[in-house]
Formats: structure tokens, sequence, C-alpha cells
């Protein structure tokens, strides 16, 4: 999150995409929280250098998705499980809501 330029206010991504063919740069447009400023800007994000490169294998594969967490494989609500309510458990399913 960069904060506005114009206030110093937070901001909120409002979209992002591709700026390049490769898919290493990616263009980001935010919008600043600030009602009375609401101004709106560009960035660019791209990978400046590396900390950690993946180690080497023998046998690089792909990993299955129920090695993930739920949380990790990007879907869009969570599972809650509920207590033992009298005699029976139940999975409840939260929508996530964007925020703003």
């Amino acid at each position: 999150m960069h904060p506005c330029p114009y206030c110093g206010a937070s901001t909120r991504t409002r979209t992002s995409r591709n700026a390049n063919d490769t898919g290493t740069i990616r263009e980001k447009y935010y919008q600043c929280n600030n009602i009375e400023c609401s101004a709106t800007f560009v960035t660019h994000e791209f990978v400046v250098r590396t900390v950690c490169r993946p180690q080497p294998t023998e046998e690089r594969g792909i990993i299955p998705a129920d090695a993930f967490k739920a949380c990790h494989r990007g879907r869009d609500q969570l599972s809650l499980p509920l207590g033992d309510c009298a005699s029976q458990s139940k999975t409840v399913h939260y929508a996530r809501v964007p925020f703003g």
C-alpha cells in the first residue's frame, strides 16, 4: 500500500493488471481514502532482487491443491465449523465482502 502522494492518507488498490507481456511488471491503480482528497494514481510493481532462490530438486512437480490450507487457495469464502449445537454440528460459509 502506498500513502497518497498528495495528502499522505492511506489508500486502497482499486484494480491492477499486467503492464507488460511477460507479467514481470504489475500496474496498480490506487484511490485515496481521504474523501476530501480522493486522488487516484498509478504505480508499477516489479521484482528488484531475489532474497532466496528456490532449492533445486530431482523431482520438480506440481504440488497438489489439497496440500495447501484453504486460505492459500484463493477461495472467496471461509468454512467455519460451529461447536456442537445440541446434537449436531454444521459448517457455515461466510462470504468475504470487499471493504469500502
